[in-house]
């Protein structure tokens, strides 16, 4: 090889970068550099350096490529014609030729491949033309070759690692722990500065449903769409992460008003209007949102998400798909949470659960014309619980599904036993829980008791909400279809509180609409025909259904909805739901009575 001392005035190069390394790396210093990962672009340095004190009479350098960048240490710097023929080189290995130094060079390829095969770079050994390297030089190359490739697997297990660590695998979002860690330092920021900071919770409505009805891989993809949807919604200096299962976090740091937090949370909660297309399934899903605010030195990072986390549960049990912001007075356990969770285990198999029935009355003639049953349970000791306050538990604990059959079977039994008490022609409708609707076996396992049955399937109403069939159109009409084609009614329940499309509604195999209680209240004697009420009994005419409204508690409320052609109504007006006993005593002693406008 050729004269000449690469030991002064080395430099090596990564991207556009320059690392100067002076004569005073040894060869053991630049290996403990390596070790323990310094920069890269000193570590080549370092490397080139090593090459450079093997033999200071010969003109040899040292060419690291890695992450498909080339990291040079050389006297002077390649153009970009000598970048590509090295790359081509590491590429191929070989012997070639670079012209643009004015001198000939012959090069040896060493590739860094890691225990896993994988190729991670290369070095590169040049001298003059026809020149040879020298043995020692190779050796000790070698040696700096195996630490240069430990020192690039390491570095790449570490981010490998860390990126595991805070990084959803799904989503590729932040994860939990990430988040965590970045409340804390944001509570702590707002030590110093004296803002405020919000934390937005998202919880996705109908994701178990959809997961059971379409499979994991349809609710992974669903995820990963609702992610990619909310990263889109992202303000500068927010942040944001998967939290688990389906919820999603939002971090709102550095705020001078709690009103930010509660505004964009709305903005969020409209990203949920448009559909999502997962394969050939449109899903139109709802989410509940909760919010929390932590001013200067209120709490710490766990209490903050305690807070929105009590807040989203508040949303969900209140009105699915709104926002909650934290109060105080939301921290309140559920009544001997515990011991219901412990007796509905065993509830359904001790026979503590029972049927009350709501009369449903045709107002034209005052006629007894149907039932609605409602589930009720009688805790051991506590007597009768809400429904309100057990039936979210059933579902949390995925007991509803074997309930709600139990209710169909029950109900179906006793219609029975009145029809042959002499309340002929009596329907009775059933609530279907959206866990028993998501089954495709649902409207056959129906069929089944029907077939063993002595009532006509048109005594039997199932009831459904709109919910249930939008968040899968497809599967709700399939579904509604099978069960219309049985004989079974199909009633819309709660209608007129949802979202759907009419056009969506119109195809579904519907005969009766339900109207929620919340608009029969805003009947006045001021206001006895409400523009709202009146426009949805109107539709509910031209779908060719039958309406009926529920929650009716006074005459003058009976007499308006009269007045606007709802013939049918139920309520406390004329009773409360009564066990299946007391209501065939109520219904033989009572005496019909039309109410008319």
């Amino acid at each position: 090889m050729g004269s000449g001392s690469l030991s002064k005035g080395w430099r090596g190069l990564t991207g556009s970068d320059t690392v100067a390394v002076g004569e005073t790396f040894s060869n053991s210093g630049a290996l403990s550099m390596l070790v323990r990962g310094f920069p890269i672009g000193r570590t080549l340095g370092a490397v080139a350096a090593v090459a450079g004190h093997l033999r200071e009479d010969t003109r040899s350098a040292v060419l690291l490529v890695h992450e498909e960048q080339l990291s040079i240490a050389a006297e002077c710097e390649l153009l970009p014609g000598d970048r590509d023929a090295l790359n081509r080189l590491c590429a191929e290995g070989g012997t070639a030729e670079l012209s643009d130094f004015g001198l000939k060079f012959d090069a040896e390829v060493k590739l860094l491949i890691t225990q896993s095969a994988e190729l991670v770079g290369a070095v590169v050994v040049f001298g003059l033309k026809g020149s040879e390297v020298d043995e020692n030089i190779r050796l000790q190359l070698d040696e700096v070759c195996s630490i240069a490739t430990l020192a690039i697997e390491q570095k790449h297990l570490s981010e490998e690692l860390s990126y595991r660590a805070h990084h959803d695998p799904l989503t590729h979002l932040w994860n939990r722990l990430w988040m965590e860690e970045e409340i804390a330092r944001a509570l702590n920021h707002s030590l110093e500065t004296g803002l405020s900071t919000g934390l937005i919770i998202i919880a996705l409505d109908s994701f178990r449903l959809i997961n059971g009805l379409l499979g994991s891989r349809a609710g992974n993809e669903l995820l990963r769409r609702v992610g990619e949807r909310l990263q889109n919604a992202m303000e500068p200096g927010f942040a944001m992460a998967r939290g688990g299962g389906d919820e999603f976090f939002v971090l709102l740091p550095n705020l001078t008003s709690s009103d930010r937090v509660s505004s964009f949370a709305a903005q969020l909660l409209a990203w949920f209007v448009e559909p999502f297309q997962i394969g050939d399934h449109e899903l139109l899903v709802r989410a509940s949102l909760g919010t929390a605010v932590a001013k200067c030195g209120e709490c710490d990072a766990g209490e903050l998400q305690h807070r929105a986390d009590t807040a989203t549960r508040h949303a969900k049990k209140s009105s699915r798909g709104q926002v909650a912001a934290f109060d105080s007075s939301m921290i309140t356990m559920p009544p001997e949470r515990l011991v219901m969770e412990k007796h509905l285990r065993f509830a359904l198999q001790k026979r503590e659960f029972e049927v009350f029935y709501q009369p449903q009355i045709h107002l034209p003639s005052g006629s007894l014309t149907g039932v609605e049953a409602l589930l009720r349970w009688k805790h051991p000791s506590l007597g009768y619980i809400s429904p309100g306050a057990f039936i979210p538990i059933l579902e949390d604990m995925g007991f509803i599904e074997d309930v709600g059959d139990w209710v169909i079977q029950e109900a179906i039994r006793q219609l029975e036993v009145w029809h042959r008490a002499g309340l002929e022609g009596l329907r009775v409708a059933v609530n279907v829980s959206a866990v028993q609707f998501s089954r495709n076996e649902f409207a056959n396992s129906v069929a089944r008791r029907l077939r063993t049955a002595s009532i006509r399937p048109e005594d039997l109403e199932l009831e459904i909400t709109e919910s249930m069939v939008m968040t899968d159109f497809a599967h709700g009409l399939r579904q509604l279809t099978l069960l219309r084609s049985l004989g079974i009614l199909i009633a819309l329940d709660d209608f007129g509180t949802g979202h759907s499309s009419l056009a969506y509604l119109q195809q579904l195999p519907i005969q009766r609409l339900k109207i929620d209680q919340m608009f029969i209240r805003r009947i006045t004697q001021a206001d006895d025909r409400p523009p709202l009420l009146s426009s949805i009994i109107q539709m509910g005419h031209g779908m060719d259904c039958s309406v009926i409204a529920e929650g009716v508690e006074t005459v003058d409320q009976a007499r308006a909805l009269a007045a606007m052609s709802c013939k049918e109504i139920q309520g406390y007006l004329f009773s409360k739901p009564l066990p299946a006993a007391e209501l065939l005593k109520w219904a033989k002693q009572r005496n019909p009575l039309p109410v008319s406008a």
